[in-house]
């Protein structure tokens, strides 16, 4: 799911590189591709400070404790304030303050608030989280300028059949917006399934993730984005906020390319294969502009 900028640009400069007989990226296509993965990254971070601040009211039911990882020891949240405010005996508000600018141990500065409303358990069937936004923005890179403001209402709804069966979330994101520091826009809303795999603790989380998303980039070009196979997420691999899937395939879709973005097999690493057109496949290692 979510790549930042810098892996973006590493992508297209491989593509280029390639011989004349492969289909290369053109500038429309870049900027479709950064659409999406800058949009994709800046909102799966906010979903999964989402699930922090929720391990925190469940910990205070007396359900499952908040690891280390988990809840108020959250290290994106070292600088910021929180707070919970409880509505009744199963629901509440958390609001994840970070002020005029808070910046966490990977480098990335968050400013504003991310507010996050939740309607029951979040294990229990009906449950209902909306994450909103006030003034939020974050930097998604210590080596860069640049900056996103996000807008729009993240929606997490719990459709599992019951308790005991595996806990599925239908999750979809509306009238979502991107402003970005140089003034430009992109639109994005998604509506997926998210199928949960609970491990001993929370840190040994998975989910699977499939569906759609769909937007306009910022020079008003229109994309969708489908989910070929199930995209794989494990939350070890997320110790060091690297939101990439271990497994899984997806397809971008613009009036002019269409481009694969394939996992691998399950490896908890930084390894994409890109395919653009049916062209020829490109490993590309995306670790080294983390």
């Amino acid at each position: 799911m979510s790549k930042n900028l810098l892996a973006v640009v590493t992508i297209a400069t491989v593509l280029y590189s390639c011989s004349e007989s492969d289909v290369p990226l053109n500038s429309d296509d870049q900027i479709a591709v950064e659409t999406e993965s800058t949009i994709e990254f800046a909102f799966e971070d906010a979903d999964d400070m989402m699930n922090s601040g929720l391990a925190v009211s469940d910990a205070d039911a007396g359900n499952r404790t908040s690891s280390d990882d988990e809840g108020e020891n959250d290290d994106r949240w070292r600088c910021a304030s929180f707070s919970h405010e409880k509505t009744g005996d199963i629901s509440g508000i958390i609001r994840i303050d970070f002020g005029d600018g808070c910046t966490d141990p990977r480098g990335r500065t968050r400013k504003g608030a991310v507010l996050i409303s939740y309607q029951g358990r979040r294990w229990q069937p009906g449950s209902v989280v909306e994450t909103t936004f006030e003034n939020y923005s974050i930097r998604p890179n210590q080596d860069s300028d640049l900056e996103v403001e996000l807008q729009g209402v993240r929606r997490v709804e719990n459709i599992s059949e019951s308790v005991l069966s595996s806990p599925t979330f239908h999750v979809t994101l509306t009238n979502g917006l991107a402003t970005f520091s140089d003034g430009t826009t992109q639109e994005r809303t998604v509506d997926r399934t998210r199928k949960g795999i609970r491990g001993a603790s929370p840190l040994a989380d998975s989910w699977e993730i499939t569906g759609t998303a769909e937007g306009k980039n910022r020079l008003g070009v229109t994309y969708t984005v489908s989910i070929q196979e199930p995209l794989l997420f494990n939350r070890a691999c997320f110790r060091e906020r690297v939101f990439i899937p271990v497994s899984g395939k997806k397809v971008i879709t613009t009036d002019t390319r269409t481009i694969t973005v394939d996992y691998g097999a399950g490896a908890c690493d930084n390894g994409v294969t890109i395919t653009v057109d049916g062209g020829v496949p490109r490993e590309v290692d995306l670790s080294r502009r983390r």
